[in-house]
């Protein structure tokens, strides 16, 4: 017996890097088609690069267009073969240049003799080499380019076929790596080979293993002993080495030097310290987790569409959290669940838990107060909104992913189904807090109390308390705390740093938001409001930071909120 598998469109046609992703989900889909014995697949590939050399540009780009090729990768292919011309050479006479509709341009003859330039460096002996190198080793660029720009796409394109190492970012374009595998046997000295773990330094490469914690002088000491064995000085060019290896999330940085920066952040010492994803170990103690005498709250779930979440976005979740929550530790990472305590008090703590094609979420505290048990759960869940969308829009452009509580009606808890997830919104979170409750989509009209989901924990609950609650707690802050920071941003952002002072965040809290916000003072401003939330959780009322607002003269500001 066989039968037709419809691929989902997002299977076809990704560009580079992402071809290897492109083909796991391939095969993950071709797997669950032929999960039966009875079912036989056929699979039917397109090279389309072919069809560029005989069809109609303009035809081949429609059909790739209408197979559902990503906009991004269109314009691309676009801009590559607008208006491509060709002239023809004859005995050292030049015909007139005409504008070509099929076929593809051929490989220039000065990217080729760069790349034998490139291979005459290595055998020479060199390893890496700059960018000036390479402009001078090409020569004068086409009229319509830099020198310094047309470097950059021949270097790009040799780094495409996998012949050298290079990335146009500031921190490292001006490092061009000739041989591949030369970089692959400078990371197995600290990652996977034993032969380099020397007893002088045990206690880090115990640390190393245990925790996926380098730190910055074991680096040091490993690199400036194997000066001779990699017949090279690697410490010459060190943080471009790490940087390239952050490239490949071989390593992560946790905190220390960042991307734009010369010299240390504020740190222990100012030591740089990274992360090693492929060394973190699964839990060994539970009770690490959820000690005795904690209690915890109902999960909400970041869902990946296409059921495919990258193993390297719980990573960079991972240091984006350690980041910021730097002052307050000891935070915890295993290979697929980490735990950060959010207060100074260290009450309140939450866990991001890696699983299948999502990630969960939970949070945990020790805070007897029914009502503020998890007051920490919506500056958690805002905060890890604001690490996602710049992680996605940094290293996986074009993710989706939604929010969602997991459905409690009855036709799933019979079925006992782990992934019956509710999509929920800001503006549909309201909704559901004033009717009480949320229609599952699948056994609709059956629903599931909020309560149930858990969505106070993790929402702000618009509803008007009762005057019997609000008595009960005048300490917490009100749920139109959110108008307050909107005020505050709007007459305080200027002196951001002052208020964040104030408010007792750390140096390193407040070079952290600049860094993440480049210095804009609205955006510094609110997240400042958000990280002091996060930090004290239940202890930041209203009446604290109308005291930081009187303290650096922003009186009139701290008289127009009203408790």
């Amino acid at each position: 017996m066989s039968r037709r598998v419809s691929l989902p469109s997002r299977l076809y046609l990704v560009s580079f890097p992402n071809s290897t992703r492109s083909n796991l989900d391939l095969t993950n889909e071709i797997f669950k088609a032929t999960d039966k014995t009875d079912i036989l697949c056929s699979l039917v590939s397109t090279d389309f690069s072919k069809v560029f050399d005989r069809v109609n540009h303009n035809v081949a780009i429609q059909r790739l267009i209408d197979l559902g090729l990503r906009p991004s990768i269109t314009s691309w292919i676009v801009d590559f073969l607008r208006n491509r011309q060709q002239a023809v050479r004859y005995h050292g006479a030049l015909s007139e240049k005409i504008t070509v509709t099929c076929g593809l341009p051929q490989i220039p003859v000065k990217w080729l003799e760069l790349k034998s330039k490139l291979q005459d460096m290595y055998k020479e002996g060199r390893r890496y080499c700059s960018l000036q190198e390479v402009m001078e080793a090409i020569g004068s660029p086409p009229k319509t380019t830099t020198t310094e720009e047309n470097a950059i796409s021949i270097l790009t394109f040799w780094h495409l076929c996998g012949d050298i190492i290079y990335f146009p970012v500031q921190n490292l374009r001006n490092f061009v790596i000739l041989e591949p595998q030369w970089f692959v046997d400078v990371c197995k000295t600290i990652i996977t080979i034993p032969q380099y773990r020397d007893r002088e330094v045990k206690d880090e490469w115990d640390r190393l293993q245990e925790t996926g914690e380098l730190r910055d002088h074991l680096i040091d000491y490993v690199w400036s002993h194997r000066e001779e064995a990699l017949r090279y000085n690697l410490m010459e060019h060190k943080q471009e080495l790490l940087d390239m290896m952050e490239k490949f999330d071989l390593v992560l940085r946790c905190h220390g030097r960042s991307e734009e920066e010369t010299g240390p952040k504020c740190d222990v010492a100012g030591e740089a310290t990274y992360f090693v994803p492929s060394l973190l170990t699964s839990v060994k103690d539970e009770k690490k987790l959820y000690p005795p005498g904690t209690t915890c709250s109902k999960p909400i779930f970041v869902v990946f569409d296409g059921k495919f979440c990258p193993v390297g976005q719980y990573h960079r979740m991972v240091i984006s959290s350690m980041r910021r929550y730097l002052s307050v530790k000891p935070q915890l990472a295993y290979a697929s669940c980490a735990k950060f305590i959010t207060s100074n008090i260290k009450r309140q703590t939450f866990i991001l838990t890696k699983e299948k094609f999502f990630l969960k979420v939970g949070l945990v505290s020790s805070v007897k107060d029914e009502e503020s048990c998890f007051s920490h759960g919506p500056s958690v869940r805002e905060g890890l909104e604001e690490d996602l969308t710049d992680i996605i829009n940094k290293w996986v452009p074009g993710i989706r992913y939604k929010w969602c509580v997991r459905c409690g009606c009855e036709g799933h808890r019979e079925k006992e189904d782990a992934d019956s997830f509710l999509l929920i919104e800001d503006l549909s979170a309201t909704e559901h807090f004033k009717s009480g409750e949320i229609v599952c989509e699948t056994y609709a009209p059956a629903t599931t109390t909020v309560k149930e989901a858990g969505l106070s924990d993790w929402f702000r609950n618009p509803v008007p308390q009762t005057a019997e609650e609000t008595l009960a707690y005048p300490g917490s802050l009100p749920t139109v705390s959110q108008d307050y920071f909107h005020l505050v941003v709007r007459e305080v952002c200027p002196r951001w740093r002052e208020l964040a002072f104030r408010l007792n965040l750390s140096p390193a809290n407040v070079e952290e938001i600049d860094e993440r916000h480049r210095g804009e003072p609205r955006k510094c401003c609110r997240a400042v409001c958000d990280r002091w939330v996060q930090l004290n959780g239940s202890s930041a009322t209203v009446e604290v930071l109308k005291d930081a607002l009187m303290s650096i003269g922003e009186v009139p500001t701290a008289e127009n909120i009203d408790e």
